[in-house]
């Protein structure tokens, strides 16, 4: 048996029989670049996957046998273009794929041995542009987005003459479906439902139409889905135990089963139809915190560790940084001193998604986000160490907080009314106070306190308005080109306003200035989340930067008993 580095076990509802080993092999993919999305043909042969075209480029469709040979690729995508396996056809002999560049994102059909491929139709959205092929051949089921509701299931024809249908219908307020599987006797099909990005559990419906039933509920992150050849069970990677790993759970409910870990972090498995054979990636990351600076020289680590550290966050002094890291095993809220002081753990949640942190303007305190009962909560601890105390307790979810610049009152997001707002909440009274009206996500104070600067989740920009806000004041837009995916790449501080501004591969981050000009301050390299800080003088930024990334593939492969 050959065994890579990790820990590796596998709990099944049968055993193989005496003498029949399980095997944890690499697949050798015969290229250079980076590789991701692994796809196993229905009958386990052949792999498919995304390859790098180029460093810092697009991917192509590639195809390799498992026992070996030449890789196959399938597809050449235009300049700023990336192309991506996401299902086979039911006997194998095709291909679908998605495209995605240039603002334009199409599924496309090329067959497995090579040859000219077609364009199917556009994307239902591109943010979750995987489809699902159903087994007799005739549907595709994918995630699609209304203007203002949650991601859904949308079951389509293949030969597009056919009205499509709603598959799901997810509540208004959570960020909705996605991750379609069609079981193998195409009579229900698995999907991921998540109340917010990473925050998910597994789902079923019948494919026939009917009601949707939930399996798993773990409320962590899902990064993968698909039905075993046993046709009753699915396996999954999953964050429900810390780092993402595989499990397996029967489709009718239960308790998930560990199945694998042979790496810090395994997603996107795809199994077999007819043998019991899974392929997953197996990535390998290390995330340290790094400084940069307007006067250019290598960027220096901070606090280094094994794991990955994100969401710096300086101290008012400019002394200390917070920041999240699963140096314990799970994300926890960690302080350091600076520039190279050990890490101190704030927080033992062990498991739970934590966002954040933000500190009070005297340093003293830092608010953040967690999720322990599945919906985000604030909770508060003290800088010096101590029990995290609960801040909100309200329906739905609460995120992105920031302090009033008088230390009294915390900013953020809500969505208890439907739609995102900015709502304040007074840390002594608990009393809470709507924001804005015409939404709103993250904000924060100016340095002045005379005005709140916030995004919003539905539209994009970087908007300001006067304080107090009561009765709720109109908002100017003084950035209009912040997308809201970046809500995140800003940050209003004692210097001024600072925005990450994205040029090709290159994060930039700039000054606000009063007459709406950007001043350069520092160039982010290999940035890993969005998300920075900068030191109060304005002179220095600190960020996630990513010191190492690989992922390879990996053949889960055992005995099928019958």
């Amino acid at each position: 048996m050959i065994v890579l580095p990790g820990a590796v076990f596998l709990a099944w509802h049968r055993e193989p029989r005496t003498g029949e080993a399980l095997r944890l092999v690499p697949v050798a993919t015969g290229l250079p670049g980076e590789v991701r999305r692994p796809l196993l043909s229905p009958d386990g042969t052949r792999v498919a996957f995304a390859a790098e075209e180029r460093p810092g480029g697009g991917s192509s469709i590639a195809v390799v046998l498992l026992q070996g040979g030449n890789t196959l690729r399938l597809s050449r995508p235009p300049a700023g273009a990336s192309d991506t396996p996401s299902a086979w056809s039911p006997d194998g002999s095709e291909l679908a794929y998605v495209r995605c560049g240039g603002g334009a994102c199409e599924v496309r059909i090329v067959p497995a041995l090579g040859g000219p491929d077609r364009r199917l139709a556009a994307c239902g959205d591109a943010e979750t542009p995987g489809v699902a092929w159903s087994p007799d051949g005739r549907f595709l089921a994918e995630s699609v987005r209304s203007a203002s509701g949650p991601h859904r299931l949308r079951l389509a024809t293949l030969d597009g003459v056919h009205a499509t249908r709603d598959l799901t219908h997810p509540p208004d307020g959570i960020w909705g479906d996605s991750d379609p599987a069609f079981s193998p006797d195409g009579k229900a099909v698995a999907f991921v439902r998540s109340l917010a990005p990473d925050v998910d559990d597994l789902w079923v419906v019948p494919a026939a139409g009917g009601a949707e039933r939930r399996v798993t509920f773990d409320n962590a992150m899902v990064l993968g889905i698909d039905w075993l050849s046993d046709r009753r069970s699915l396996v999954f990677s999953s964050s429900r135990a810390g780092i993402n790993s595989l499990w397996v759970v029967d489709a009718a409910g239960g308790t998930p089963r560990f199945l694998a870990g042979a790496g810090p972090k395994i997603k996107h498995p795809s199994a077999a139809r007819s043998s019991a054979r899974i392929v997953f990636e197996s990535w390998e990351f290390e995330i340290n915190l790094r400084r940069a600076s307007g006067a250019g020289g290598e960027p220096l680590p901070v606090v280094p560790g094994p794991d990955w550290s994100w969401s710096p966050r300086y101290s008012p002094d400019g002394r200390s940084v917070a920041f999240l890291s699963t140096r314990s095993g799970s994300s926890e809220i960690w302080t350091a001193a600076l520039p190279n002081g050990p890490a101190q753990r704030m927080t033992s949640f062990g498991g739970p998604q934590l966002a954040g942190p933000a500190w009070s303007p005297d340093g003293k305190r830092i608010v953040f986000a967690a999720r322990p009962l599945g919906e985000a909560d604030l909770y508060l601890i003290e800088a010096r160490g101590g029990p995290p105390r609960r801040l909100t307790s309200l329906p739905g979810d609460e995120v992105e907080p920031s302090f009033s610049r008088d230390g009294r009152s915390v900013y953020f997001a809500s969505r208890r009314s439907g739609r995102w707002q900015v709502e304040r909440i007074e840390i002594a009274t608990g009393a809470i106070a709507p924001v804005t009206s015409d939404s709103g996500f993250t904000a924060q104070e100016s340095a002045d306190g005379r005005a709140l600067l916030f995004t919003r989740a539905d539209r994009r920009g970087l908007f300001r308005m006067a304080l107090p806000a009561r009765p709720i004041a109109p908002a100017e837009m003084v950035v209009p080109d912040l997308l809201p995916a970046q809500a995140q790449a800003w940050e209003a501080g004692p210097a001024g306003v600072f925005l990450d501004l994205l040029s090709g591969d290159e994060h930039r981050v700039v000054r606000l200035e009063r007459d709406g000009s950007r001043t350069p301050l520092a160039v982010l390299p290999d940035l890993a989340w969005n998300g920075f800080s900068v030191r109060g003088d304005g002179a220095q930024v600190l960020y996630a930067h990513v010191d190492r990334r690989a992922c390879r593939f990996v053949l889960l492969d055992w005995p099928r008993v019958e």
